[in-house]
């Protein structure tokens, strides 16, 4: 949520993982991994209920 709030996912970035990483007290690999398996949930969640 605190990536979405921050602006993170616009087309021209309000924060950067860097500046969000800081903020919660992890590293920048930590929180990439996390959005990247987010993401990936998200993702299968979506295919899987709309198939081409």
């Amino acid at each position: 949520r605190l990536c979405l709030d921050l602006g993170y996912f616009e087309n021209e970035r309000e924060a950067s993982l860097k500046d969000i990483s800081k903020l919660l007290g992890i590293s920048v690999s930590s929180l990439s991994e996390t959005l990247r398996r987010g993401l990936r949930k998200i993702t299968e969640d979506y295919v899987n209920r709309n198939p081409v």
